[in-house]
């Protein structure tokens, strides 16, 4: 097993990575670095990488899933936290790194508590754009469902015929 292929630590390293970008980049009130912009982006683009990856192979596993869930989860509330970091009027509750991502957790699992809720404008857009996210997501995950048990059923009823 060549253990820099392993996908379990492929995965391992996309999550560490995530958390870890997300925890440290620096995030400053009324900055005019160009560095927060890029580092969400970097977050959107590295999302987009896991998409495609998992898109690519079309193996539907657990744990490209998980990882397409973590990713956005992770791009999602970096940019709510740098939105709500830059103009504080724009959510209610939301003031720490963990409020962001416990926000969007809430909101991409269609809980919503309701205890940090968008209140601006570009908050607003923000969560349309997660909820449009989790819309297509689940469609996607039905939609591969669907796919695996067709072929599961084709396959079994060819091994059926072969049998007899």
């Amino acid at each position: 097993m060549n253990v820099l292929l392993s996908p379990v630590l492929k995965q391992i390293f996309i999550y560490i990575f995530t958390t870890a970008i997300f925890y440290l980049a620096p995030v400053q009130a009324n900055s005019d670095s160009i560095a927060q912009p890029i580092l969400a982006v970097g977050m959107i683009i590295v999302l987009a990488v896991v998409i495609t990856d998992q898109l690519r192979k079309q193996e539907k596993q657990f744990f490209n899933l998980i990882a397409l869930i973590f990713v956005a989860a992770h791009a999602c509330a970096f940019s709510c936290f740098i939105l709500a970091y830059q103009e504080p009027d724009q959510f209610t509750g939301l003031h720490t790194r963990t409020d962001a991502l416990y926000f969007t957790l809430t909101t991409m699992s269609t809980v919503g508590f309701g205890d940090i809720h968008p209140v601006g404008q570009a908050a607003k857009i923000l969560v349309m754009i997660m909820i449009i996210f989790d819309l297509v997501f689940i469609a996607s995950l039905g939609h591969a469902l669907s796919d695996s048990l067709r072929k599961n059923r084709t396959k079994s009823l060819k091994q059926t015929h072969h049998d007899h």
